[in-house]
C-alpha cells in the first residue's frame, strides 16, 4: 500500500469517527435538553399542586401543552439527532453558479508585451478568486498572464480537477481546484516555454536542459514523475475527505445551536403555560402561593 493510499484510508476512518462522535454529541445534547425541560415542567407542576387547588383536567391540559405527553406514541416529535444522522450521510450540496456555463472561448495566443502580461495576470487572479475562491501568487499570475483567454485557462483548470463544466461549483469542487492549481500552472509554464521555443530554439534547448537536471534529481531522491498518475487521484480524495469531515463538524455545531435555541424557547413556553394554570385555579393560601411564585421566578431566571 502506497503512502497516499494509506492516508486516504486514514481519512475514511477519521471521517467515520467524526460522524459517530458528532451523532453522539447531538443525541446527548438533545437528550439532556429534553430531560431538563421535562424536569422543569414537572417541578413546576408539583409546586402548583402544593400551592393551588387543581382539577385533573387542569393537570392534563398542562401536561399536554408542555409536550411531556407527546414523547410517547404516535405524537412523538422528530428528534434532531435522527435528522442529523441522516443528513451527514450525504455529501454537502451547496453549489454556486458556474461562471463559464455560457462563456465562449476565443483563439488563444501568447501575449508578448510585459505590461499586458502583467495586467492579464491580475485579471486571471481576480477572476479565479471570485469564481473559485483561489489565491494566485505573483509567480503563478506571471505564467497565466501569458495567455490571452481567461475562459480557456479556467476551463483547462476545471478539466484538470475533474469539475463539471455545466453543473454548479460546490465547496468540494473548490477544494479540488485548489489541489490542482500548482500542477496546472506548472504545465502552463512548460507549454509557454515550448511555444516560445518554437521561435527561439536556443531558449528551448536551455529550458529542456534545466528540466532534465530537475527530473534527474527527483529520480535520485526516489520519486519519479510518473508516480503522479498514481498519487494524483488519492490526493484529491484525501482533500475531499478532509472537507467532508469539516462539513460534519460545522453541521454538528449548527444542530447544537438549534438545540439550545429550542430549549430556551420551551422554557419560556413552559412559563407561559404555567401562568395560564395559575390563573385558572384558586390558591391554597397567600403564603403557599407566594412561595410557589418565588420558586418559579428563580427557576426561570
Amino acid at each position: 500500500m502506497s503512502a497516499a493510499s494509506g492516508n486516504r484510508l486514514r481519512g475514511y476512518l477519521e471521517l467515520g469517527r467524526t460522524r459517530r462522535r458528532s451523532v453522539r454529541a447531538v443525541g446527548r445534547a438533545e437528550k439532556d435538553s429534553r430531560r431538563e425541560t421535562t424536569d422543569l415542567a414537572l417541578e413546576n407542576l408539583i409546586g402548583a399542586v402544593w400551592a393551588l387547588r387543581l382539577l385533573p383536567r387542569n393537570i392534563g391540559e398542562y401536561l399536554k401543552d408542555t409536550g411531556i405527553t407527546g414523547w410517547r406514541g404516535r405524537g412523538r416529535p422528530a428528534l434532531l439527532a435522527d435528522l442529523f444522522s441522516e443528513e451527514i450521510k450525504k455529501p454537502p450540496k451547496e453549489k454556486t453558479g458556474n461562471p463559464l456555463k455560457d462563456a465562449r472561448e476565443a483563439a488563444v495566443y501568447l501575449i508578448t508585451s510585459p505590461g499586458i502580461r502583467n495586467l492579464q495576470g491580475r485579471i486571471v487572479g481576480a477572476a479565479w478568486e471570485d469564481w473559485f475562491g483561489l489565491y494566485v501568487t505573483e509567480k503563478q499570475a506571471a505564467v497565466l498572464g501569458s495567455y490571452s483567454d481567461v475562459a480557456w485557462l479556467s476551463r483547462g483548470l476545471m478539466k484538470t480537477a475533474g469539475v463539471s463544466l455545466r453543473a454548479g461549483i460546490s465547496p468540494g469542487d473548490k477544494r479540488r481546484l485548489k489541489v490542482v492549481l500548482a500542477p496546472f500552472v506548472h504545465s502552463m509554464n512548460l507549454r509557454r516555454a515550448h511555444l516560445e521555443g518554437l521561435s527561439r530554439p536556443g531558449r528551448a534547448l536551455l529550458a529542456a536542459w534545466f528540466q532534465s537536471r530537475r527530473l534527474g534529481r527527483l529520480r535520485r531522491s526516489g520519486f519519479a514523475p510518473g508516480d503522479m498518475k498514481v498519487l494524483y487521484p488519492d490526493i484529491i480524495d484525501i482533500e475531499t475527505l478532509s472537507y467532508r469531515r469539516q462539513a460534519v463538524v460545522s453541521l454538528k455545531n449548527e444542530y447544537l445551536r438549534n438545540i439550545r435555541v429550542r430549549s430556551d424557547g420551551r422554557r419560556f413556553e413552559n412559563y407561559m403555560h404555567l401562568q395560564t394554570l395559575i390563573m385558572g385555579a384558586p390558591s391554597r393560601g397567600p403564603v403557599r402561593l407566594g412561595r410557589f411564585m418565588a420558586a418559579v421566578e428563580r427557576r426561570h431566571t
